[in-house]
């Protein structure tokens, strides 16, 4: 997608912090995550990676930063900010994933739940 479009999007960008935050680069995820905020983006979903991966290297004020653009944004779209909740149809490695890293990361971050 960056090939196609090289200032990428907040979609692109964010998809390319999301990636570097699950694969354990919050250095990475944080630079991706900076690009995609100079890039306008507003995605929720973009804030609290960004306020995650900040959390991960110990930056916990940028950390808070970020948790309070996520519950402005959540505020703004009118939905309640925790995380989404499992339905029982993900792929058991998802399960793990998301019980053992991503909801102890975003308690680590401050985010809501």
């Amino acid at each position: 997608a960056l090939a196609l479009y090289p200032k990428g999007s907040g979609a692109i960008l964010g998809n390319r912090l999301r990636s570097a935050l699950m694969l354990g680069d919050n250095t990475s995820a944080t630079a991706w995550g900076q690009r995609a905020m100079d890039a306008g983006s507003t995605f929720h979903s973009n804030f609290a990676a960004l306020a995650m991966a900040h959390a991960n290297l110990g930056q916990i004020d940028k950390a808070s930063l970020y948790v309070s653009k996520y519950n402005e944004r959540m505020e703004q779209v009118g939905r309640k900010g925790g995380p989404e909740k499992l339905d029982g149809g993900e792929s058991p490695a998802f399960v793990k994933y998301y019980n053992e890293r991503y909801l102890p990361e975003w308690r680590k971050a401050g985010l809501p739940e």
